[in-house]
C-alpha cells in the first residue's frame, strides 16, 4: 500500500548572510569617505545622498553588529552607498583616504603615511651627516678616501630622499597616496643612493678629468645628481658600456671596406661579360676591376 505523496521541500531562496569582516570593513569605509566628502565639501548629488540616508536608517533601527549578523538587504543597501561615495570621492579611494588618514596624538599628520615620516627622518640624518663629514673630511688640503666617500653617499642620499618626497607631495596633498607603492619608493630611495655613489665614483676618474663642466660640480654635487634621477645614471652607464664593447670588439672597418671592394669588383666583371659593351669599355672595366682588387 503506498503512503501518503510526501510534498518536497521547497528550494531555499534565501541570500548567504555576508560575513561580519566584510561588512565591518565596508561600514568603515562608508563612514571615512562620507567624513571626507562632507569635509571637502564635495557635490553629493540626489541619488548618493537617497542611499547615504537608507544605511544610516538601516543602522539606527538594528542593534549593534556585534549583537546580530548582518542582513543581505542592509549589506546590498550599504555596498550601494559605498560604491556611489566611491565615484564622490574619486580620485581619492578608501585605501587612499586611510592611508592619509591623521592618527591620533602628538604629530598625527606626519605619521601617516608612515612613509613620509620615515623620509623625513632620512633626510634630516642624511643633512646633518652631509655637514659633519665636510667639517670633519671636507676641508682644503686634507685628503681622507673614507670621509670623502661618506660625503657622496650622503649628497646621494639626499638627492634621492629629496625625490622621493617630491614625488609623494601632491599624493599625499590630494589624499591620494595608495600604499601598496611604498616598497616602490624604498627601492627609488636605495637606487638613488647607489646612483649618486656609482656617478660620483664614474666621473671623478681620469677619464673625465679634463671636462671643465664636470670638474667645477665636483664629486658631491654630482652624487647629489645622482641620487635625484637615477634615470640619467642609468643612461650614462650604458652609453659608457657601449663604448668599452665598442673599444674591444672593434668597429669593423676593414672588413666593411673589404666587402665593399669585393662587391664593386663583382660589379664591374659583370660588366665586362656584358656582350653588348664596347671593347674598349670592356678593357676599362676589366683593369678597374684589377685595380679594386688590389
Amino acid at each position: 500500500m503506498l503512503g501518503p505523496a510526501e510534498t518536497p521541500s521547497p528550494i531555499s531562496t534565501t541570500q548567504p548572510t555576508p560575513s561580519f569582516t566584510v561588512f565591518d570593513q565596508a561600514l568603515r569605509e562608508f563612514d571615512l569617505m562620507l567624513r571626507y566628502a562632507l569635509s571637502e565639501g564635495l557635490a553629493i548629488d540626489d541619488k548618493t545622498r537617497l542611499a547615504v540616508t537608507t544605511v544610516q536608517q538601516k543602522l539606527a533601527s538594528t542593534p549593534p553588529l556585534p549583537l546580530q549578523s548582518p542582513s543581505s538587504d542592509c549589506f546590498d543597501e550599504l555596498l550601494a552607498a559605498h560604491i556611489a561615495l566611491s565615484k564622490v570621492i574619486a580620485p581619492a579611494t578608501p585605501l587612499s583616504l586611510r592611508a592619509t588618514e591623521p592618527a591620533p596624538g602628538w604629530l598625527g599628520s606626519l605619521r601617516r603615511p608612515p612613509l613620509v615620516l620615515g623620509m623625513i627622518i632620512v633626510s634630516v640624518i642624511a643633512a646633518v651627516g652631509f655637514v659633519v663629514a665636510s667639517i670633519l673630511f671636507g676641508q682644503s688640503g686634507t685628503s681622507h678616501p673614507v670621509g670623502e666617500k661618506l660625503i657622496w653617499c650622503f649628497a646621494a642620499a639626499l638627492g634621492a630622499v629629496f625625490y622621493v618626497l617630491f614625488t609623494a607631495l601632491n599624493y599625499v596633498k590630494d589624499r591620494t597616496f595608495d600604499p601598496r607603492y611604498t616598497p616602490l619608493y624604498v627601492i627609488r630611495f636605495a637606487l638613488g643612493v647607489l646612483a649618486g655613489l656609482i656617478l660620483a665614483i664614474v666621473l671623478g676618474a681620469p677619464l673625465f678629468s679634463k671636462n671643465g663642466t664636470i670638474s667645477s660640480l665636483g664629486p658631491a654635487v654630482i652624487a647629489l645628481l645622482g641620487g635625484f634621477s637615477t634615470e640619467a645614471v642609468y643612461q650614462i652607464l650604458q652609453r659608457l658600456v657601449d663604448i668599452l664593447v665598442a673599444a674591444v670588439r672593434g668597429d669593423n672597418s676593414d672588413a666593411a671596406k673589404a666587402k665593399a671592394s669585393e662587391s664593386a669588383q663583382k660589379e664591374l666583371l659583370t660588366l665586362a661579360d656584358d656582350p653588348a659593351m664596347p671593347l674598349d669599355l670592356k678593357s676599362k672595366a676589366i683593369a678597374a676591376a684589377k685595380k679594386v682588387a688590389a
